[in-house]
């Protein structure tokens, strides 16, 4: 394992928001796509997160939470995962939170570096605390690919493992292990 070297993305107190939120069911995984048994190094509980963890009151009582994005990624050694994103804003008293979840198969090519999530059932919930209309959960069959170089090593600033994953257009997600983000 190697020391990687990347900015140390903020975090977020606790990951139980996500748990809290509600969430669809998202269905279980068949053998409908390929898998691959996942090597120890990445298999496990892994957390990114994003976004502002302060919370701020107005004179008159109501309060912004912050605007995150929480990731919650669980990488199982059979070659399956489970994937659950929290999205939430917070704006002129109002909450929004948005949570996604999949579930699916893993390939890996540990000698290329590379991790394909194939996606087998998705769903999503939206809570929104001022428009109800906004309010709904919604569960359906995906057939989409998800596809990340990986590097694994340890965080130089925390001194812990981290998993860095990169997707085709250069987009970044710094994972630690779920474990760190519990009190």
């Amino acid at each position: 394992m190697s020391t990687l070297t990347f900015p140390v993305l903020g975090l977020i107190a606790l990951v139980a928001p996500i748990a809290g939120c509600g969430g669809s069911s998202a269905g279980a995984v068949d053998d409908s796509t390929p898998r691959t048994p996942l090597p120890a190094a990445i298999a496990g509980d892994w957390t990114a997160s994003h976004g502002g963890t302060t919370q701020d009151c107005d004179p008159y009582g109501n309060c912004s939470y912050g605007d995150s994005t929480i990731e919650h990624l669980q990488l199982i050694a059979d070659g399956t995962f489970d994937d659950e994103t929290l999205i939430q804003q917070s704006a002129y008293g109002c909450q929004t939170k948005f949570l996604g979840h999949s579930v699916g198969t893993v390939v890996v090519n540990e000698q290329a570096g590379s991790l394909v999530l194939y996606l087998q059932h998705t769903g999503v919930t939206s809570q929104d605390s001022c428009h109800a209309e906004n309010n709904y959960e919604r569960d359906s069959v995906s057939h989409d690919t998800w596809s990340y170089s990986f590097e694994t090593g340890t965080d130089p600033n925390t001194g812990h493992p981290a998993l860095l994953l990169t997707a085709a257009n250069g987009a970044a997600d710094v994972f630690h292990p779920s474990s760190d983000f519990q009190q």
